[in-house]
């Protein structure tokens, strides 16, 4: 039995929803706030120069910001036998990063605060990362994932969007004017959901009616698909994505369309015939929802790295 300790700045419940260990019969996953002693010790959030590693052969860092949110510094990561994330240019000259899609936990089924803390997160954000855990309070689980995985969920036809209006990067801006342009045209059922729209403690209650969802993501780089389109694929909605390249790659095009958004009147017609012809293939939903759950989650992608001793390179 291999053990993995996974610990950071993501809470420990958050993992445990949606740790697959019981089917692992030789991998035993252990989600804490600080390291514990263990086979493999593996790190996943923003941590910087307040964070070292243990000192230990088998030490993972998992990349799980892009580089327009947010700057890794070389010499920590290279503090790490292990790096682990897309295709970061900024990193990927390092000798032990590793390249795998974004490994990001999903987000559906678990309660946030509501908007009224938003100012209290932002000045907390400010804090250095020591000492915001004191401050954190973790989201509240509504659904397991098992009970996602087994909801037939009762669906009406309409096309949903959970985002927020931040306009920090090139891409958050440009999602912002295609939503804009989207309202202005008035041309899809559109109901949307978010910080600085209707605001939402979880995004079930959404994504669980909806039959079509736009998942529109912070930046365009290789693997880098995140809870934005794995929290759609779950509640089985056909998706209209921007974001990472090669989407189709992983997922049918039946299942994920992708969208460019350099063109908003050809995204939209495109989105548009698309919603009008047919309701999603639910077979082809649900084997991306498998392949989702059992292949490109945390634990899937670690096991393997783990049994293959790292022997990936960047794609």
């Amino acid at each position: 039995m291999i053990h993995v300790n996974v610990y950071g700045d993501i809470h420990p419940t958050v993992w445990e929803r949606q740790s697959l260990s019981l089917d692992n019969q030789d991998f035993q996953f252990h989600y804490r706030e600080h390291p514990r002693k263990s086979d493999w010790s593996v790190y996943i959030g923003n941590a910087g120069f307040d964070f070292s590693p243990n000192k230990s052969k088998n030490q993972v860092f998992i990349v799980v910001e892009p580089p327009e949110i947010h700057i890794y510094e070389r010499e920590f990561l290279q503090k790490f036998t292990h790096v682990v994330g897309p295709c970061f240019r900024e990193y990927e000259s390092l000798p032990n990063y590793f390249y795998s899609n974004a490994c990001l936990p999903w987000s559906v089924g678990l309660s946030f605060q509501d908007t009224k803390s938003d100012i209290k997160s932002k000045l907390v954000g400010k804090l250095p990362s020591r000492f915001q855990k004191l401050f954190y309070e973790p989201p509240a689980i509504t659904h397991s994932v098992s009970e996602i995985l087994a909801d037939n969920f009762d669906k009406q036809k309409f096309l949903s969007i959970v985002t927020s209006d931040k306009a920090d990067t090139p891409m958050q801006k440009q999602r912002l004017a295609f939503i804009q342009y989207l309202q202005k045209k008035r041309s899809l059922p559109l109901q949307i959901y978010g910080r600085g729209y209707l605001p939402i403690r979880d995004k079930f209650d959404v994504l669980s009616r909806s039959t079509h969802h736009i998942a529109l993501e912070n930046s365009s780089h290789k693997g880098n698909w995140t809870e934005k389109l794995s929290d759609s694929i779950l509640t089985l909605n056909k998706t209209y994505y921007a974001g990472a390249p090669g989407i189709n790659d992983y997922f049918s095009p039946e299942v994920v369309q992708a969208i460019d958004l350099s063109d908003f009147e050809k995204a939209e017609i495109e989105i548009l015939s698309d919603f009008e012809r047919n309701l999603p293939d639910v077979g082809e939903i649900l084997e991306a929802r498998r392949k989702l759950v059992f292949e490109l989650s945390f634990e899937p992608i670690l096991k393997k790295m783990i049994s293959n001793q790292f022997n990936f390179g960047i794609d």
